[in-house]
């Protein structure tokens, strides 16, 4: 890290350092379970723990210095702040502006996660890139990504969750975006903003909002939530009508994957996805606007598009024999459940289709609203069959219109049943099926699909 311990101390005076003020950490620590020699360890707290139980072995472990807001804990370079969390985020501030490099900032409902992965990759054929790794996008996980910043990088990108209002907003100030983009703005954490989509616009607005002129918003104008919002930024529009900087027609979806015609100044691209869905193109459009702003050559910015692939739990799918499995569990409220639905029609539009349904979390006192609507559409687009799990769940079954004793035979509070019954019905059907996996990432559906590929290998 390009930080040292004089700077520490001008930053928190209260302290016991005993280190020479050129001394430099090696890194910024919350866990002792994976702290290394040389870095300085934040004694963080929550419902289940309380970090300065650790301090004494942090510091046995090698951890030069330990910041914490108990003054009980004594002994030498120990920093005591009244709030070891804002302590983070106001260290996280202060050495985020000794980079110059672009960052990229990404917050929305839906797919930020997929869109933070597409434009790494697509950043990479043209410099090295320093983006959030799994899920640290909160106000703890944002900070431990700032620190992981080094001058040799070209490019920072750091995606921003939020579960409450003022909590982009405070991510935006520590970070300092340079670049912008709100993928969309959906259902999604509800419940911690009352309930209301309007909530979830304001909150999401807060990124651009803390934007200065210098900096740049680009805009998804198919979502009029994100349309409406207010920005001091330049901004750069992107969507599916020539009236958007960058712009996208002929669109085609196969299972191979998707093709489109992609415009912006005056030209225009084919682009070929291996990717399957329009969403997909949504988020291609998104990451050519960045990168296209950023300065890359337009043929690598394709080399990148085209040559991207998506990872883990966000739609990767298993064949076996005439069974494909979608495994799409990685999260889940009604947008993302909707656009799941629709690639998959539009990928497989002559397979049985069944849908593995998880509860839909954190979405306040309209969920079980959510949930049978959720159901409803599933009947209405031709769906065959359903299977739920979690509590909430049963309102897909009855949203779907089965009556109350399939809905019994078709709702499991148990993974390895609920592979049963879906393997019972496979074994049924003489054409080739589609399953899809989708639930929030509390509902773990991952485990029945686990369970069920390895009953059908058996």
């Amino acid at each position: 890290m390009i930080l040292t311990i004089k700077e520490i101390k001008t930053l928190f005076s209260d302290n016991t350092l005993k280190l020479d003020d050129k001394t430099c950490p090696t890194g910024i620590s919350k866990d002792t379970r994976i702290l290394k020699p040389g870095e300085i360890y934040v004694a963080l707290s929550g419902e289940n723990f309380d970090g300065h139980d650790y301090v004494a072995k942090a510091l046995k472990q090698g951890a030069i210095a330990a910041i914490v807001s108990d003054k009980k804990i004594s002994g030498d370079n120990i920093i005591y702040v009244e709030d070891t969390i804002k302590a983070l985020g106001k260290l996280a501030h202060y050495y985020r502006q000794k980079f110059s490099q672009p960052l990229v900032a990404i917050t929305g409902s839906n797919g930020k996660t997929t869109t933070k992965e597409f434009l790494t990759h697509v950043l990479k054929t043209s410099g090295s890139v320093i983006a959030t790794q799994g899920n640290l996008n909160n106000h703890i996980g944002v900070p431990l990504t700032i620190f992981s910043f080094h001058e040799n990088a070209d490019f920072f990108v750091v995606e921003m969750g939020m579960n409450h209002l003022d909590e982009i907003a405070y991510l935006t100030q520590i970070t300092q975006p340079t670049e912008a983009l709100i993928t969309n703005v959906g259902r999604a954490h509800l419940e911690g903003v009352g309930g209301k989509i309007e909530h979830v616009t304001q909150a999401k607005s807060e990124l651009f909002t803390g934007l200065d002129e210098q900096n740049t918003a680009f805009y998804y104008t198919g979502c009029p939530y994100i349309s409406a919002m207010q920005t001091k930024a330049q901004k750069r529009t992107f969507g599916f009508s020539p009236n958007n900087d960058v712009w996208a027609e002929n669109i085609i979806v196969a299972q191979q994957g998707t093709t489109f015609s992609l415009h912006y100044e005056n030209k225009s691209l084919t682009i070929k996805l291996s990717l399957v869905g329009k969403h997909h193109v949504q988020n291609a459009l998104a990451v050519f606007s960045i990168c296209h702003k950023l300065g890359l050559h337009d043929d690598l910015i394709k080399q990148g598009l085209e040559s991207f692939t998506i990872k883990l739990n966000r739609g990767r799918k298993i064949v076996k024999n005439s069974v494909t499995f979608i495994d799409d569990t990685y999260n889940a409220n009604p947008d993302s459940v909707l656009t799941a639905f629709n690639a998959l029609l539009d990928e497989y539009p002559q397979a049985y289709t069944i849908v593995a349904l998880g509860s839909m979390l954190e979405l306040g006192d309209n969920s079980p609203q959510w949930h049978e609507e959720i159901g409803k559409k599933a009947k209405d687009l031709g769906f065959n069959e359903i299977f739920a799990y979690g509590n909430l769940a049963q309102n897909y079954l009855k949203g779907f219109g089965y009556a109350q004793s399939m809905c019994e035979k078709r709702f499991f509070q148990d993974h390895n049943n609920m592979a049963d019954a879906i393997k019972e019905s496979i074994d049924k059907q003489k054409e080739p099926v589609v399953v899809l996996f989708k639930g929030s990432r509390g509902m773990t559906m991952e485990k029945v699909l686990a369970n069920l590929e390895k009953t059908i290998e058996d």
